[in-house]
């Protein structure tokens, strides 16, 4: 359960954004070729040199999975989650991120969820890089769309699933499990920003975090990225002109918008110069 709780967790001062697509990426075994000459001279009076080349070729193996060594990589990952909570100290921050990502290199996947690994694995790695950009301010943790992102999420509940079945629960948090592991705000089962936002009509702290400039460049970036037929300064705009609103009911149910959305959408892309099918992906 290498992330599941720090994606509870982040998710606690996350509103979720248009989420941004995630590639997957594959494992490569990277293979060591090294070519060696060997020249071997026989001479006589009346005898010619004669050159003989071997080329020696070395592969190296994929790494093999171990099951107690992936179990104990798992569970110190489990005791880092459960007992970091600093989210809005930046110091604290990096020096978590740090921990997690190494861990997450360090581990050998277990081959029935190698796939879904890696790409948990790259996506932290993209997190942390942004975090870094952004010189670990909270608020990139809050805006990034990369754990909002449906293949990220589905990859993250397979392992956590997977890990649990074969490692069990970690030392020192058997309570948390006895306990149900309890969801925690914004992980899909508890109170999310953007749904509390929808049923109360309060919107100031999603508003706060888009006026900051990391919350706003999070949210024209994660549009590009979404919509490649959107440029920046047009994501700029549809910020600027939409409704906040608008922005979390596309966020939070983008496929039952209401009429009253959809009509207000339509107007921000007509004043933004953006046409509808700039949305569509290839």
């Amino acid at each position: 359960m290498f992330v599941g709780r720090v994606r509870r967790r982040a998710a606690q001062r996350r509103p979720s954004s248009k989420a941004t697509a995630i590639a997957a990426t594959v494992c490569t075994i990277m293979l060591a070729t090294s070519c060696a000459a060997v020249e071997d001279a026989i001479g006589s009076s009346d005898a010619s040199e004669t050159t003989v080349e071997e080329q020696a070729v070395t592969t190296t193996a994929a790494p093999v999975f171990e099951p107690d060594a992936y179990c104990a990589l798992s569970h110190e990952a489990d005791q880092l989650n459960a007992g970091f909570t600093a989210f809005d100290d930046p110091a604290a921050l990096e020096a978590f991120f740090g921990q997690l990502v190494g861990l997450l290199n360090e581990a050998t996947p277990p081959p029935e969820v190698q796939a879904q690994f890696v790409t948990l694995r790259t996506a932290y790695v993209d997190l942390q890089t942004q975090l870094a950009a952004g010189g670990y301010d909270p608020a990139v943790l809050s805006t990034s769309p990369i754990l909002s992102d449906a293949t990220v999420n589905a990859a993250i509940t397979a392992v956590d699933q997977h890990d649990l079945a074969l490692c069990g629960v970690a030392p020192g948090l058997e309570s948390e499990a006895a306990a149900g592991d309890e969801p925690v705000e914004g992980d899909g089962t508890a109170s999310d920003p953007f749904a509390e936002a929808l049923a109360t009509g309060d919107f100031s702290a999603m508003e706060e975090v888009l006026a900051t400039e990391v919350g706003r460049q999070a949210f024209i970036e994660g549009m590009t990225e979404t919509s490649p037929g959107v440029t920046a300064e047009q994501a700029a705009c549809i910020l600027d002109n939409s409704d906040i609103a608008v922005l979390a009911e596309m966020s939070m149910t983008p496929d039952n918008l209401s009429p009253e959305s959809v009509e207000a959408f339509l107007a921000t892309l007509e004043v933004c110069g953006v046409e509808l099918s700039a949305f569509q992906t290839q």
